[in-house]
């Protein structure tokens, strides 16, 4: 983030041309060093005016697969970020198939009004706010519409996975002295729905016949619809709480409440009605 608060910093109030005049700025092979994400290599080009402002800066990475526009906005900054077929570098590796944020960086404030994501099949959509005066601080919301869970889900638990078409909404936080800890102070909610699908890795209850049916390997259980309440605490990727849990297949139904721990164990409890 240091890059984007040299791009936002206080120009110089005089309108006469520099000294020394930079007009344009690139850098190859550019490694962050960030605790626990896996941060791509970017090159890195920056225009400038002949009063050394920022005209524009485009940030890549060497594989093309992530790319942001910089320009002037106002006071501030409009940064345009588009990406292809890019895992993410923090938490559970998803896989994006493609993104579009429009962002707005003013001082230490960085706003996300729009967030437009494709991935495995669905849609997530959302806003955020990041902001570094004094500590860093993270909220925004997200949506997601029909997205096939079953890879993703997979990612937290080989044994224990859903397989189905998620919705649902949801709101996120997180403060932090530093930029390297926000995840570990990461708070989520976020309340889903799972149609059609399977349960897989999970026998809800043996004699309950009509919850399993024949063919099925591994106390897979199929379902109508899958419903609960995703809270995410500390570390993300390493600590999911899922309470409310309802799931209803046939004349039959099941309520419970599951954590998945730091070494990606499950504990829960189920109860047939």
């Amino acid at each position: 983030m240091e890059l984007l608060s040299a791009f936002s910093a206080k120009s110089s109030q005089s309108s006469e041309a520099a000294t020394i005049n930079i007009h344009r700025v690139t850098i190859d092979d550019m490694q962050f060093d960030w605790t626990d994400a896996k941060i791509p290599i970017i090159n890195v080009k920056v225009s400038l005016t002949d009063t050394n402002k920022l005209e524009s800066a485009a940030i890549e990475t060497i594989d093309g697969k992530l790319r942001a526009d910089v320009t002037p906005s106002g006071e501030g900054y409009l940064i345009l970020v588009n990406a292809e077929k890019w895992i993410l570098p923090v938490g559970l590796p998803v896989l994006i198939d493609s993104a579009k944020l429009e962002m707005h960086l003013k001082d230490n404030r960085l706003e996300v009004p729009k967030i437009n994501v494709a991935l495995y099949n669905g849609q997530l959509t959302g806003n955020t706010i990041l902001s570094w005066d004094k500590n860093w601080r993270l909220s925004g919301q997200i949506q997601v519409e029909n997205l096939s869970v079953k890879e993703p889900t997979s990612l937290v638990s080989k044994s224990t996975y859903l397989s189905g078409n998620l919705f649902g909404n949801g709101g996120f936080s997180a403060n932090a002295k530093d930029a390297s800890q926000l995840f570990d102070n990461i708070r989520a909610d976020f309340r889903f729905r799972v149609n059609k699908g399977v349960l897989h890795g999970v026998d809800l209850v043996k004699a309950a016949s009509l919850l399993i049916k024949q063919g099925l390997r591994g106390g897979e259980t199929e379902f109508d619809e899958f419903s609960g309440l995703l809270n995410v605490t500390g570390n993300m990727g390493k600590q999911y709480h899922l309470t409310e849990l309802k799931i209803s297949s046939g004349i039959l139904a099941a309520t419970g409440q599951v954590t998945v721990s730091t070494n990606k164990e499950l504990d829960g409890v189920w109860r047939l009605q």
